[in-house]
């Protein structure tokens, strides 16, 4: 963090005064903001993330470096398309090697700067829950039947299970008649009234029967905001989400910069 709290909470304030739909599509920034003001509980795996202010109309960016095999990923979201520079400079003197920038709302860079990574790409899908509208027993909650029956699944390994619900996390998993997961995710929250379908996933040898769709229209906590974030070249993993209600929001383009 380079910033004094003030400069981080006006930040974030800004951002959540955002239409509903700009502020959805800068969740990855809004989540850091938030975690590092402790309006939301950190992840441990997201300890590492670096936010930053500035420019001039008060554009923001996180440097998230969580995954320590790959490259660090910038999220950035402009106030307006000159903040890049302020970005690129600002970011390229914090990190020693390249970087990937994740720019919200389908933005776009100068190819000069940057080279574009289609194949990373990452679309935003959007529901609003209905809360109480699912009544499916054959899904295993880890807030409603606990770590034992979760684990019991095969879904997640029991420890895995216990972090989970330490970190403040829910988890869910779609069964058959034998007890054992056929589809599975897990929801972490962005904001205050923001959650993420994370993690998801249909067993291998269930696929294409409409299992995972099943599950995520089962996924109904009391929040205003349900997101779902998939590569954009995963047609099966949009098409559960969208069977499931939820509406492409935006894109998240990836630049290479080295």
């Amino acid at each position: 963090m380079t910033m004094d709290c003030g400069a981080l909470r006006e930040a974030l304030e800004s951002l959540r005064s955002l239409p509903v739909e700009r502020y959805l599509a800068s969740t990855a920034v809004a989540s850091a903001l938030a975690r590092t003001l402790g309006d939301i509980p950190p992840l441990p795996w997201e300890q590492n993330a670096e936010c930053h202010v500035g420019g001039d109309d008060g554009s923001l960016f996180v440097v998230d470096r969580t995954d320590i095999t790959g490259l660090p990923e910038v999220h950035l979201w402009a106030m307006n398309p000159g903040e890049l520079r302020w970005t690129l400079n600002l970011a390229a003197a914090r990190l020693s090697d390249s970087f990937v920038v994740s720019v919200a709302s389908g933005g776009s860079m100068c190819e000069t700067e940057a080279v574009r990574r289609p194949c990373l790409d990452e679309m935003v899908l959007h529901r609003r829950p209905t809360p109480g509208t699912s009544k499916d027993e054959s899904v295993i909650l880890l807030s409603r039947d606990g770590p034992n029956a979760l684990a019991r699944t095969g879904a997640y390994a029991r420890d895995l299970v216990g972090v989970m619900r330490e970190s403040g996390l829910d988890a869910a998993a779609l069964v058959d008649t034998g007890g054992l997961w056929r589809s599975r995710c897990h929801l972490e929250q962005l904001d205050r009234d923001v959650l993420e379908v994370a993690g998801f996933q249909t067993h291998p040898d269930f696929r294409r029967r409409g299992l995972g769709g099943r599950l995520l229209r089962a996924i109904n906590p009391p929040t205003k905001h349900l997101i779902y974030l998939t590569p954009i070249g995963n047609s099966a993993s949009i098409g559960a989400a969208r069977s499931a209600g939820f509406d492409p929001l935006t894109v998240y383009r990836k630049y290479l910069v080295q």
